[in-house]
């Protein structure tokens, strides 16, 4: 299966996190998108780690209950991969060269930066060309994507695009660029995925990434503080979080400790781009993943950065099914980009 796909009519996105099973469907409206299922199904520890997946048992079912719950019309699936298992870049080539010498040079490229071909899934790109070709190459180990794409089988689904996870941040950004009356096209945007292990910052320019970079931090800190002040475990914390079930001392002796250090770790991530991008300033600083469903996290993180700093919602400009519960899909929301990026790539031929 290649990493990039060609549309089809409709799929479903499907993020497989190391916390959960995240499952958004869209339909097109007119120039409009329509929300039509989304579910979340919290996994258990250790299922999912560093993008490689431990238990498929538990997945399969995971995947099975998130379906069961959306109820989506079709089977079509998108999936994104990520983590030390992808391998991205941009190079440039000459315009004279035939589809077999570009192969060739992706190849040669890909031999030179990760383990031998027969053991990746290699896919590229021609974005655009003016005096030269500009060349996305991207490859992920097959283990990693065979595992993703038989998890979705034997659920029941029916793989269909394999995606890369920034790239379907990308997707969604880019939405997120083209409705939102604050943020124009021209802008650099850094998003930061706040995720259970790993947050992550991308810099956008348009919908091409300028600048990657993650850092050891994530809410599963705050997870494991609740489990031992609480003697939960890992899935009541993780679901008492979700449901906001927690004792009042939790806000005043965990949480706000917790929103200093996360602070502190936004800061820093910000920090480490202007080092090497000073003359590139971020127009809007968007917040995603588990991290952003933090309360009231916006102005600690105005206060130490400042700017334009907000929660991205991929679905602020969309229209929602009734069956829907709306005030838990607008909580959810900043959670789902790559799951909501996912759903886009049927309604959008090129590269996100």
């Amino acid at each position: 299966m290649n990493l990039f796909n060609f549309r089809f009519n409709s799929v479903i996105g499907i993020e497989i996190s190391s916390t959960a099973i995240k499952l958004v469907e869209l339909s097109q409206i007119g120039t409009g998108f329509h929300v039509e299922s989304y579910a979340i199904e919290i996994l258990p520890e250790n299922v999912v780690k560093d993008n490689k997946i431990l238990k498929m048992d538990i997945v399969i079912d995971s995947i099975r209950r998130v379906v069961k719950r959306a109820k989506p019309r079709t089977k079509y699936t998108a999936i994104a991969v990520g983590g030390t298992a992808v391998f991205t870049k941009y190079i440039q080539m000459e315009q004279a060269l035939s589809n077999e010498e570009i192969k060739i040079q992706v190849e040669t490229e890909c031999i030179q930066n990760n383990k031998p071909l027969e053991e990746m899934n290699l896919d590229f790109q021609i974005l655009k060309s003016n005096n030269h070709i500009d060349v996305l190459i991207a490859t992920c180990e097959t283990n990693i994507v065979d595992d993703y794409s038989n998890a979705i089988k034997q659920a029941g689904l029916i793989p269909k695009i394999v995606d890369i996870d920034k790239f379907a941040l990308a997707n969604a950004l880019q939405l997120v660029i083209e409705t939102s009356p604050e943020i124009n096209n021209n802008e650099i945007i850094g998003l930061i995925d706040i995720g259970a292990t790993i947050m992550t910052i991308n810099v956008f320019y348009g919908n091409k990434i300028l600048y990657t970079d993650k850092k050891l931090f994530g809410c599963q800190q705050l997870t494991k503080q609740i489990q031992n002040h609480y003697n939960y475990n890992y899935l009541e914390a993780e679901l008492a979080q979700r449901y906001q079930n927690l004792p009042n001392d939790y806000y005043t002796d965990l949480l706000e400790t917790f929103k200093t250090n996360m602070t502190q770790q936004v800061s820093r991530i910000v920090q480490s781009y202007y080092s090497s991008h000073n003359s590139d300033k971020l127009s809007h600083l968007l917040i995603t993943g588990g991290g952003s469903s933090i309360a009231n996290i916006i102005k600690p993180i105005y206060t130490k950065v400042g700017g334009h700093v907000s929660i991205v919602n991929p679905m602020a400009s969309m229209s929602i099914a009734s069956r829907i519960n709306k005030a838990a899909l607008i909580k959810d929301a900043p959670t789902l980009m790559i799951a909501c990026g996912l759903a886009l790539r049927s309604f959008d031929e090129k590269l996100s």
